[in-house]
């Protein structure tokens, strides 16, 4: 029988630059960084009271998501996508987030059905104020991504909405 770690355990067992990676990225998303934007490695090393090493491996692991782009010479930079590639990267998930709906929906019991509740209700609640809706649909899009008991599936709609 294979057991789910929970959050928690999974949280303990994430190394320092993941831990800082998921830290920078969640600044991106909440667009304390513009695309475009420096992230100056002393700075942020400095936040984080770790040295370069850790950060720049950190920086290593967004450059792999998608959310910054590394040159020699120059560092890191938040990416900063053309209309397009926004339009081919919503094209995507689109499909990604239909799969884990159908198996959602092909699984939905009661007790499911009441843990994603909350998230239309503030869908619904967000209708009229953009930034909100945004942020409840992107919580809503995890939540049925989590609950389609693939993760392999939730780990790619989490790196697109990361995108």
């Amino acid at each position: 029988m294979t057991s789910t770690p929970t959050p928690a355990a999974v949280a303990l067992h994430r190394t320092m630059p993941t831990q800082i990676a998921d830290g920078i990225a969640a600044d991106i998303i909440e667009e304390r960084y513009a695309p475009g934007d420096r992230l100056n490695e002393k700075e942020l090393a400095q936040a984080w009271g770790v040295s370069r090493s850790p950060l720049r491996e950190a920086l290593r692991i967004l450059e792999k998501r998608g959310l910054v782009v590394i040159t020699p010479q120059r560092g890191a930079r938040v990416t900063s996508l053309s209309p397009e590639e926004v339009e081919h990267l919503f094209e995507i998930r689109s499909v990604l987030v239909g799969l884990a709906a159908r198996r959602v929906a092909t699984r939905a019991d009661a007790q499911l059905l009441e843990r994603l509740a909350p998230h239309w209700h503030r869908l619904e609640q967000s209708m009229h104020d953009g930034e909100q809706y945004a942020r409840a649909s992107a919580t809503a899009t995890l939540a049925v991504a989590h609950a389609a008991d693939n993760p392999r599936l939730a780990e790619m709609v989490v790196s697109f909405a990361h995108q």
